[in-house]
């Protein structure tokens, strides 16, 4: 069955007064989201960790079209 997305891109305007979303992500995930947001620059703005690579941040960014995300390469067989 094939689907459509009931809106534009015109349409599709993120609405500010949205709740915050929660996902589950398990510690070795986090610590992975982490380093990636190490590797790109991307660190907390604001709390205790502020200027700290973040994977909070990261998603964050990713979501806002600040980071563009690609396919890695497949490995090389062993």
């Amino acid at each position: 069955m094939k689907m459509e997305c009931a809106c534009s891109k015109s349409e599709a305007i993120v609405d500010n007064r949205m709740k915050p979303q929660t996902i589950n992500v398990s510690p070795e995930n986090m610590a992975a989201l982490d380093r990636v947001a190490a590797e790109c620059g991307i660190t907390s703005e604001r709390g205790p960790a502020a200027g700290q690579p973040s994977g909070r941040a990261l998603v964050r960014a990713i979501a806002e079209g600040r980071v563009m995300c690609r396919p890695a390469k497949k490995a090389p067989p062993r």
